[in-house]
C-alpha cells in the first residue's frame, strides 16, 4: 500500500511506514498529477481535498492532522466511499494555553489581575472545553456560546451571543468554518457584533480567519472604542492583509495549536484511524523524545515572565509584522508559511519545568494552577 503524506506531519516516516509505502509532498503544493497510485492521503488544513484533487485516483483513506476539516469536501468524500479520520481534539489544550498566554499579557496591559476578567468563549467543542476548565482553574469567570451544541444537549453551559458580547473583556473564537446551515459561522463576527463589546476588549481568533470580518475589525480596532486583537488565524492565510495586520495588537502565523504534543497527538490518532481501518497493527514511537522540554525561570516577571518564556508572542507579532514590508502576495505567503514551519512549534505547559527557587508563593500556586511542573 502507497501512503502519501505531507512531510510536515509528525513522525510521517518513522511511524507510517508500518502500513506501507510512505511518498511526501508539500502540503500547499500538492496537484492530481502527484497522487499517482496512492491509497491513502495524509494533509494538513493547507490542502484542500475534493474531487479535483481524488476524482478517479485510488485514494480510499483519507487523514487530516487536524480539528477542523473545513478543507475536505466531505459531502463528496463519503459519496465516493473514502473513510474520512481527523484529529480533533488533539490541539484542544495548545489553544486553550495560547489563549491563556494572550489573557495574562491583556491584564498586564490593562493593570489589572486576570481574575478581573469576564472571558466570553464562542464554540464550546473540545477546545472550548479545554480553554474553559483552564480559565476555571486559575479563577477567570467566563461564558459560553454554542447555539447547536446547547440545543443537542441541554447540559451545555449557554449564553447568548449578544449577552456574551456584552459581558465579555475578552472574545475568544473557537468554531469550525461553515458556510450554510443554520448557525453558519462564516462571517460571524462581524461590525454589529464588534460594537457589542466593550471599549478596549480584546477579541481573540485562533479558530478560523473566515470567522471575523476582517474589515469590520480594523474599523473596529482604529475607531473611537479601541477594541484590540490578537490574531492566530487570518482569511485568506497564507495571503495575509496588511491593513488587518497592522491593526493586531498580537499576531501569529496560525500556530495556537502548534505544539509538538498536539503534533504527536494528531499522528497517533490518525496511525490508530488508518489502524483500525485496513487491520494492520502498528507500534507507535516515542515522538517526542528528541526535543526535552526546557527549563523556564519564575523571576521578577513571575507568572507572566514564564508564560512569555513557554510562547513568545511578542516575537510571533515582530515576526507577523515584518510580513507588511513584503512587496507581494505571494512573497508575504511564503514568509508567512515559512515562519509557520520554523517557529510554529511549542511544548505544552505541563512539559515544563520551572525553577521556582525564592519565588512569592502565589506565583508558584499560580504556575501549579496552570499545569507547569515544579523544578525540585
Amino acid at each position: 500500500m502507497e501512503l502519501l503524506i505531507d512531510r510536515e506531519i509528525t513522525g510521517a516516516r518513522e511511524l507510517f511506514s508500518a502500513f506501507g509505502e510512505v511518498r511526501l509532498f508539500d502540503g500547499r503544493d500538492l496537484g492530481r498529477a502527484a497522487i499517482g497510485d496512492a491509497e491513502v492521503l495524509l494533509v494538513r488544513s493547507v490542502t484542500r481535498v475534493d474531487a479535483t484533487l481524488l476524482g478517479a485516483s485510488d485514494v480510499r483513506f483519507v487523514g487530516t492532522a487536524t480539528a477542523g476539516t473545513d478543507h475536505l469536501d466531505l459531502d463528496w468524500l463519503q459519496a465516493a466511499g473514502i473513510t474520512v479520520a481527523d484529529a480533533a481534539g488533539c490541539n484542544a489544550q495548545a489553544v486553550a494555553e495560547h489563549v491563556v498566554c494572550c489573557l495574562y499579557r491583556y491584564a498586564a496591559r490593562r493593570g489589572c489581575d486576570v481574575r478581573e476578567l469576564c472571558l466570553g468563549i464562542v464554540g464550546y467543542g473540545h477546545v472550548g472545553r479545554a480553554l474553559a476548565a483552564l480559565a476555571s482553574r486559575i479563577g477567570v469567570p467566563w461564558l459560553a456560546n454554542d447555539p447547536p451544541l446547547s440545543m443537542a444537549d441541554q447540559d451545555v453551559p449557554h449564553t447568548d451571543l449578544v449577552t456574551l458580547l456584552e459581558r465579555s473583556d475578552v472574545l475568544s473564537l473557537h468554531v469550525p468554518l461553515t458556510r450554510a446551515g443554520a448557525h453558519a459561522t462564516a462571517g460571524l463576527i462581524g461590525a454589529a457584533e464588534l460594537a457589542r463589546l466593550r471599549p478596549g476588549s480584546l477579541l481573540i481568533n485562533a479558530a478560523r480567519g473566515g470567522v471575523v470580518d476582517e474589515d469590520a475589525l480594523v474599523a473596529a480596532v482604529r475607531g473611537p472604542r479601541r477594541l484590540l486583537a490578537a490574531l492566530d488565524c487570518w482569511d485568506g492565510e497564507p495571503r495575509v492583509a496588511c491593513a488587518t495586520l497592522a491593526a493586531s495588537w498580537l499576531a501569529s502565523p496560525h500556530i495556537a495549536g502548534h505544539t509538538r504534543e498536539a503534533r504527536a497527538n494528531a499522528s497517533l490518532r490518525l496511525a490508530a484511524a488508518l489502524s483500525t481501518w485496513n487491520g494492520c497493527a502498528f507500534r507507535a514511537p516515542d515522538l517526542l523524545a528528541a526535543t526535552p522540554a526546557s527549563t523556564l525561570h519564575a523571576g521578577a516577571a513571575g507568572v507572566v515572565g514564564v508564560l512569555a518564556e513557554a510562547h513568545d508572542l511578542a516575537a510571533h507579532t515582530a515576526r507577523m509584522r515584518a510580513l507588511a514590508a513584503e512587496d507581494a502576495n505571494g512573497a508575504r505567503a511564503a514568509s508567512f508559511d515559512a515562519d509557520r514551519r520554523t517557529f510554529g512549534l511549542r511544548r505544552e505547559f505541563a512539559s515544563h519545568p520551572v525553577a521556582c527557587a525564592g519565588c512569592n508563593p502565589d506565583t508558584v500556586a499560580e504556575l501549579d494552577l496552570l499545569g507547569f511542573t515544579r523544578r525540585a
